[in-house]
């Protein structure tokens, strides 16, 4: 591993580090500022990849062999009130539904004319209570994901705009495709929700180990440049035409903040050991990366490895992880191997603030919990 020996060697020397940190700072800015996001090109991937002899579309071929009519995606539209239904809540539904029927929607199959029924067939949508009625909607077959979304967000409009003015009955929308939509709602937030809430973590958790600011910041900032450099890249393989699954955005930041923290780990505890022997940061930088080049090279290695199985998958989504999270943990190797080293070097002792490691500082730990373990 003499190869990475010498590239940690050079990110931690006084001219390297320097240098390291420009390379990923000017890497971060331009690809931020050229390049497109990954989230721009992911989408749900619907093809499952399953031979035509697996248990599951065997299944799907007798479902549509035995209920040839029952295509299409419901959707529920779930009124709901504290009382029982009256009359004029009933012509509010006769609204409604005549306005999804004449609207004609994209996406939407079929909408139940409840507006055209007798009295005893809409009182046969009604729960037993008589507080609650289901107004069915079919959408059409094998959709994206993204395009059921935009047309229950439409039915909600339209629906809600009839029920603009009164304030007793609810609307909900739930079914098959009630559910896709609110997991696309959930997942457009994924993003940012777990990665701050990834980077909040992290940084709590460092603070108490550390007990300095400084060296729970330094990871979170080197992780935040690395992080714009993956997600650029993979955004610009998007545009040139590779699949990106959209779960696989959310989970690829928890991978290399995860990643980044644990290298950092590794590096900050034997600098500091090396710093209390040398006066020089980057002498002691260089005696510390010696020692722990290899557990995060292979450390990374074992993971990428990992990553790499998943080409063998069978399951479309999953294999399609495969090179994402590939390329994901290349360029976080890389930035393990430089940008960090570099990043603790150029910060030195001041990093350990408010306790500073000393040169010859070798006194005994003091009796306690952590010195016990």
């Amino acid at each position: 591993m003499k190869w990475a020996r010498k590239l940690t060697a050079f990110s931690g020397s006084q001219k390297g580090s320097k240098g390291i940190v420009a390379i990923w700072v000017l890497a971060a800015l331009l690809l931020g500022w050229l390049a497109p996001s990954a989230s721009d090109y992911a989408t749900s991937i619907n093809e499952s990849g399953l031979p035509e002899d697996s248990v599951s579309l065997k299944a799907d071929e007798k479902i549509n062999e035995h209920f040839p009519d029952d295509e299409g995606i419901p959707a529920l539209l779930v009124f709901n009130k504290k009382g029982e239904f009256t009359g004029n809540d009933f012509a509010i539904i006769d609204q409604v539904s005549k306005k999804l029927t004449e609207a004609e929607l994209e996406g939407v199959k079929a909408v139940v004319p409840f507006h055209q029924m007798t009295p005893q067939a809409k009182a046969s949508f009604l729960s037993e209570n008589h507080t609650t009625l289901i107004l069915p909607v079919s959408l059409n077959e094998n959709l994206e994901r993204s395009t059921i979304n935009d047309t229950i967000k439409k039915i909600g409009q339209l629906a809600k705009k009839e029920l603009k003015g009164q304030e007793e009955v609810k609307l909900a929308i739930t079914g098959p495709a009630g559910i896709v939509a609110d997991m696309i709602g959930i997942f457009a937030r994924a993003d940012i929700v777990l990665l701050l809430g990834t980077v909040g973590l992290i940084f709590i958790l460092l603070i108490l180990i550390y007990r300095s600011p400084l060296l729970a910041l330094v990871p979170l900032l080197g992780a935040g440049l690395v992080y714009e450099v993956v997600n650029k890249s993979i955004g610009i393989l998007g545009s040139a035409g590779m699949e990106i699954e959209t779960q696989s955005t959310s989970i690829m930041s928890i991978l290399l903040f995860a990643a980044l923290t644990d290298y950092s780990l590794f590096i900050v505890a034997r600098f500091k050991e090396e710093l209390k022997k040398a006066g020089n940061k980057f002498t002691a930088m260089k005696r510390a990366m010696e020692e722990v080049t290899e557990p995060i090279l292979f450390s990374g290695g074992t993971v990428l490895a990992a990553m790499l199985v998943l080409f063998a998958a069978i399951f479309e989504p999953y294999r399609n992880f495969a090179p994402v999270f590939s390329i994901a943990l290349v360029l976080i190797l890389l930035g393990g191997l430089t940008l960090l080293p570099a990043l603790y070097v150029l910060f030195g002792r001041k990093a350990f603030w408010p306790s500073l490691p000393k040169v010859d500082d070798q006194a005994p730990a003091k009796a306690g919990i952590w010195s016990r373990l």
